[in-house]
């Protein structure tokens, strides 16, 4: 990331964008506009320099590291000739997370195993994805272990939705919301464990379900103590009453 902007035009910038905050808020509490200036620094913070920054400089990593996490030798898609990223994609995320980064999402789009003219069926495509994101994901976890970030830091692998039960007869999935893919590393949380069964068809639960709201409430309660947050001086009542009410999954905690 550089800045294509001169600096005394972003500073020219800045103050534009003050002065029409400041109208646009006059109605606004002082505390409001405090929490609108104090993003923006932040913002002007990532561009201008420091850890966050150099988190995307890649050479400033072991070349040897950077070829481990390189997924370059698998394409990810089917028609066209694209090259996966994800391996680079989790590599700045590491970066990111040792440079201030409280929450870092990666994305890996065309799970669509339909197995039609657009989409590859469910073998061609784990190939395509299931390969790269496999190799990338335990270097990715290694590299925590050597820096010693196991427990600070928890993956969460999913998506929006799950896959049809029933292979169609090109071999391709649709979308099915009955069930969805959810995957824990680290975070302190209990590993090695399989948490909740399916039906014998794997059309629906044949256990209790667990919902957003499980996921959100497990992401949280690794992140604060429920109890310290209540009588925190200053933390959002609207933060406190939404933690307070999601379940984490259980066993996991």
């Amino acid at each position: 990331m550089q800045l294509s902007t001169p600096l005394e035009r972003l500073e020219d910038r800045r103050q534009l964008l003050a002065s029409l905050d400041k109208l646009k808020k006059e109605a606004d509490s002082r505390g409001q506009l405090a929490a609108s200036d104090r993003f923006g620094q932040q913002a002007v913070d990532v561009i201008l320099g420091g850890q966050t920054r150099d988190a995307l400089h890649l050479p400033k990593d072991d070349p040897r590291l950077v070829e481990r996490y390189d997924t370059s030798r698998w394409q990810t898609g089917w028609l066209s000739q694209r090259k996966s990223t994800i391996g680079k994609q989790l590599l700045v995320a590491r970066r990111l997370i040792e440079g201030g980064c409280g929450f870092v999402t990666v994305g890996c789009a065309g799970w669509d195993n339909h197995g039609n003219d657009k989409h590859p069926g469910v073998v061609g495509g784990m190939h395509l994805l299931g390969t790269p994101l496999d190799h990338c994901v335990s270097v990715f976890l290694d590299d925590l272990e050597e820096r010693g970030l196991s427990e600070k830091v928890l993956l969460v692998i999913t998506g929006e939705f799950g896959r049809s039960p029933k292979i169609q007869g090109r071999g391709g999935r649709d979308h099915w919301p009955g069930l969805c893919p959810l995957v824990f590393a680290g975070g302190g949380l209990k590993m090695a464990q399989v948490i909740g069964r399916s039906t014998r068809q794997c059309d629906a639960p044949a256990t209790e379900p667990y919902r957003l709201d499980n996921l959100f409430g497990t992401i949280m309660h690794t992140l604060f103590d429920a109890g310290q947050l209540r009588v925190a001086p200053g933390a959002p009542p609207e933060l406190v009453r939404l933690i307070d009410g999601a379940k984490p999954i259980d066993g996991l905690l």
